[in-house]
């Protein structure tokens, strides 16, 4: 696998993320998702090497990397890479490895592959892709914009003619005839869907909000627990949390990120806001923080209160 000549590449950069563990490749493919990534999960080597070819160089060329687990088991994972590469165009795929610091090159003749150990952060994970994806003329990182419309409509026809296969164009022509009979009424109110976690899984839902390009807040609830996703053009910007458990709130991740000590933070905080601003827009009235740090430490918070969502049943 090296990098590809230049040619046009999908807005949403693809990734094929081959896992025989499905925890793990749970919460990468939610950091890498998190990160404006497009990413088809393979835990087998039958459905990596579909993938491949439906979403590859070959196909629509959705898939513009190859990112491969070695460290559970490195002869099935170099099964694996041998199938993809005999795949016409896939060869020429850049590929990362995940392995472990046990075994660092666990596939003969792959050396050379860009490669993180295990145990890793999300952040280490979204560079190491970034930087394997830096030499690709054309990636960008914006989502792609879908209509709204289109989409529901084929998933309707999908619930209610299971049997039956409809195209990308005889769905537009269906819309295109709804819109010529009248015209789509927008929503008086600001629209919303509801739904449960034990019949519709998070990470479909964030997949289908990511392809929509909406902008929204998104409340995930179990008994007294509850998180707010806030979602902009399928991007995750903004996160909220209140529950016990897991520790979610921001003055975390403003330690684990270097920008100030746990006394510091601590010090700070016991002093009473009579505005009651939210913590970070004190920190950075103060002059103890950047406008671009808090930016960075919101996305490490929604990061981790996402991962942590996706652990509810």
């Amino acid at each position: 696998m090296a990098p590809p000549s230049s040619g046009s590449r999908p807005a949403q950069p693809g990734i094929l993320y081959y896992d025989p563990n499905p925890t793990t490749a749970k919460l990468a493919t939610a950091g890498l998702r998190l990160a404006g990534f497009q990413v088809f999960n393979a835990h087998v080597q039958a459905e990596a090497v579909e993938i491949c070819k439906s979403h590859g160089p070959g196909g629509d060329g959705s898939v513009v990397a190859l990112l491969l687990d070695a460290s559970a088991d490195p002869a099935a994972s170099a099964s694996v890479l041998k199938a993809l590469v005999q795949i016409p165009g896939a060869a020429k795929l850049p590929g990362i490895l995940l392995v472990s610091r046990s075994n660092p090159t666990p596939i003969p003749g792959a050396e050379d592959l860009p490669s993180l150990r295990r145990p890793f952060s999300t952040p280490a994970l979204v560079k190491v892709v970034r930087e394997t994806l830096e030499h690709q003329p054309g990636v960008a990182s914006a989502p792609i914009s879908v209509d709204l419309a289109t989409t529901r409509l084929k998933q309707l026809l999908g619930d209610y003619f299971p049997g039956q296969e409809f195209s990308d164009e005889t769905v537009e022509r269906f819309s295109q005839a709804l819109r010529q009979d009248e015209d789509l009424p927008d929503p008086p109110s600001p629209s919303s869907v509801r739904g449960h976690l034990e019949t519709s899984r998070l990470e479909a839902v964030l997949e289908m909000l990511a392809n929509s390009g909406v902008r929204g807040v998104l409340k995930v609830e179990r008994e007294e627990e509850w998180g707010k996703l806030h979602i902009d053009q399928g991007r995750i910007r903004l996160a909220e949390f209140k529950g016990s458990g897991e520790e979610l709130r921001l003055g975390r991740f403003i330690v684990e990120g270097g920008f100030l000590q746990g006394d510091q933070l601590e010090a700070f905080v016991v002093g009473k806001d009579p505005e009651r601003r939210p913590l970070g827009t004190r920190l950075v009235d103060a002059g103890l923080l950047s406008a671009a740090d808090l930016a960075q430490v919101l996305v490490d918070q929604a990061r981790a209160v996402t991962c942590h969502l996706l652990t509810w049943k």
